[in-house]
């Protein structure tokens, strides 16, 4: 029982933690897309590069949906994220 209450307090201490860097929407155009990769250029926010994490969260009505992201550095920084399932022409998401 000591493992399922300690479980919760390390959870709620990391989001305690987290803090929000951008927003952003993602607009489909006219056409329909399917599993989109996105780039994001990150040259103009200010986030950690020594050792900080990333995470993406796709808002959707009132559930935050986690996104795999991955960081491409170089000359520029770019986030690449993959938006999963079907994304219909003329909508958005976040």
């Amino acid at each position: 029982m000591k493992i399922l209450l300690f479980i919760p307090m390390i959870f709620l201490s990391i989001q305690g933690f987290s803090q929000e860097i951008a927003r952003f929407t993602v607009f489909a155009g006219d056409a329909d897309r399917l599993d989109c990769p996105v780039g994001i250029s990150l040259d103009q926010i200010n986030y950690n590069r020594d050792g900080g994490s990333l995470s993406v969260l796709e808002i959707a009505g009132d559930s935050e949906i986690p996104i795999s992201c991955q960081l491409e550095t170089g000359h520029t920084t770019r986030l690449w994220i993959i938006l999963s399932g079907e994304t219909p022409g003329g909508t958005s998401r976040n």
